[in-house]
């Protein structure tokens, strides 16, 4: 996957596939979840709640581990 590839944007604080980003929003007021971004969970449609798993999940370390 190349790391331009995206499905989903952010808007406003919340996460939006493209089926459902709001309508009449500027190029500008959105921004794109790319493919080589890194999260600590995987965000996901804040209107149908799909998963969007072509991110990159950060790993955390617990207490103790190296």
């Amino acid at each position: 996957m190349q790391s331009f590839y995206y499905e989903a944007v952010m808007y406003d604080g919340d996460t939006y596939c493209l089926e459902h980003v709001p309508k009449n929003l500027s190029e500008k007021e959105i921004m794109p979840v790319f493919a080589d971004s890194e999260w600590d969970n995987y965000p996901y449609c804040g209107k149908c709640l799909r998963i969007f798993k072509y991110i990159n999940l950060l790993t955390i370390y617990q207490k103790g581990e190296n």
